[in-house]
């Protein structure tokens, strides 16, 4: 069921364990991406992802995994997927592919997310998520009833606004999240109003880090964020890098929450927007 000595061991950590074995799984194709190659699965044409997904499903060590890579063959991922909707121990999963887990993957990673309450991480990254498959990744998320979550990231990705409208949607359910990292998509401005409803609807914001960076966000929609963050207590972080219609009369709105006593930001990010002199001043 696998093309290797080495994968077949990949199996049988995800079975026993090791001791040198950091509980975290990579996806890669045909070859080695890293220094930890005990942490690898190289798949290759005859490695049967039905199998290793079986594996992933029965583990109880395995804390993280990281997909990569996936076949072309629909089946394959479907097999994959169906075995990783049973797994119970996984922390952190990564799904950094341009292969299109599908329909049926979907579907599978909601049971996923239903049945895991250890989950703290979750990622979606070089995805290319279009209108559907944005409506996808918000039913999954609906179907995430625990308070395990913490991070959630959708990087680079193309989302739109309406496509992020669902996934926002979704979001608010999630109060407890502490971290957001959205960039490198294109929400613009309506994103922004429907991020504004989800932060309202968490009423209590746990929230530290947002990430906005390449986002396509002019001054209204910085505005409306602004107007919601100052809700945010606990925020740290804000990162809105590369959005280049953010102008100075954007950052004057952010100027009374950055004076605010209960502003707890340590980190503004604003690399390559031209706000010249007067945005200078607004900050200062």
């Amino acid at each position: 069921i696998t093309s290797s000595a080495h994968n077949a061991n990949i199996i049988l950590l995800l079975l026993n364990g090791h001791p040198a074995w950091s509980k975290t799984l990579f996806l890669f194709g045909n070859e080695f991406r890293t220094d930890r190659q005990i942490e690898e699965f190289a798949v290759k044409e005859i490695d049967d992802l039905g199998w290793l997904g079986y594996f992933i499903g029965r583990s109880e060590v395995l804390e993280a995994l990281e997909v990569h890579y996936l076949p072309e063959e629909r089946e394959q991922v479907d097999a994959f997927m169906r075995g990783i909707a049973c797994n119970q121990s996984i922390k952190k999963l990564t799904i950094r592919t341009r292969t299109d887990i599908g329909d049926q993957g979907y579907e599978r990673l909601g049971y996923f997310l239903q049945n895991n309450n250890a989950l703290t991480h979750l990622t979606f990254a070089n995805c290319h998520v279009g209108r559907d498959r944005a409506h996808d990744i918000a039913m999954a998320l609906e179907q995430c009833r625990h308070d395990c979550l913490r991070r959630f990231d959708l990087d680079n990705s193309n989302v739109s606004a309406e496509g992020f409208l669902e996934i926002a949607t979704a979001l608010s359910s999630q109060p407890q999240l502490e971290d957001l990292y959205l960039g490198l998509n294109n929400i613009g401005r309506d994103g922004c109003v429907a991020l504004v409803n989800t932060l309202c609807a968490w009423q209590s914001s746990n929230l530290k880090c947002l990430d906005l960076s390449d986002n396509n966000i002019d001054d209204l929609g910085l505005q409306a964020l602004v107007e919601v963050m100052s809700n945010c207590s606990n925020l740290e972080k804000i990162y809105l890098s590369d959005n280049r219609s953010i102008t100075a009369a954007g950052l004057r709105f952010m100027s009374p929450l950055l004076q605010s006593e209960t502003c707890s930001l340590t980190t503004l990010v604003l690399f390559r927007i031209n706000f010249g002199d007067e945005g200078a001043i607004a900050l200062a």
